[in-house]
């Protein structure tokens, strides 16, 4: 399937400046005004069974619970378990097999065609446009022999599957080829932008593959 260039020139470089933490509000994203650092504080489409906490970065000791960063990384490394034990649902379901293993396939070979150092403009709109149709539930035809299938847009074990799976490819992609680091950022607000439950999924992802931090959250 070829997808249409919908964004312009402009508007893609406007939004090379614009990973800053954002917040939900109605469909867009908004830059924080209070100097806080805190994830979202509203879930879109799925709920999980907390909201995000906010985090204030003023007069809290830093070696105390509740500490900005234990408070972020506590709330992340919660909603990863979480996001893990539906994915892992999803995986066991023989009925979905065939979806998985086309959708696998396309959003590799996708994310693998635009990763490198000539990227133009125009195929990062392409590719966010491919992401924003197939998180329309608009159907998808696969890379290699043209089948054709499409997410549930209620279905939330595929969204989940769906949005992990990207978030874990530019995450491995970054620890070998840091160069591609701006291209992959825009990549990522532009999802953010056009789907605000992917960032709590991204900061999960994040938080879960940084080996440094195995660390004991009752310890901080």
């Amino acid at each position: 399937m070829r997808h249409q260039y919908k964004n312009s020139e402009d508007h893609l470089n406007n939004l090379r400046d614009c990973f800053v933490d954002v917040e939900t509000s109605g469909n867009s994203l908004v830059e924080n005004t209070d100097n806080s650092s805190l994830p979202l504080t509203e879930q879109t489409n799925f709920e999980f069974n907390e909201k995000s906490p906010t985090i204030s970065n003023q007069n809290i000791a830093p070696s105390t619970n509740s500490s900005p960063i234990f408070k972020w990384l506590n709330y992340f490394d919660n909603f990863n378990s979480e996001l893990i034990k539906e994915v892992k649902e999803f995986q066991a379901d023989l009925t979905q097999k065939q979806l998985r293993q086309h959708l696998s396939r396309t959003l590799a070979e996708r994310i693998n065609d635009t990763s490198k150092k000539t990227v133009t403009n125009q195929e990062i709109a392409e590719l966010s446009n491919f992401f924003e149709d197939l998180f329309k539930g608009q159907t998808i035809i696969s890379c290699r022999d043209n089948f054709e299938f499409k997410l549930e847009k209620e279905n939330k074990q595929q969204n989940f599957y769906a949005m992990m799976t990207i978030c874990d490819r530019y995450i491995e992609q970054l620890k070998w080829e840091a160069e591609l680091v701006d291209q992959t950022r825009l990549i990522i607000v532009l999802l953010m932008k056009n789907q605000p439950f992917f960032y709590e999924i991204f900061c999960a992802r994040i938080v879960a593959s940084l080996v440094l931090i195995s660390f004991d959250l009752e310890k901080m």
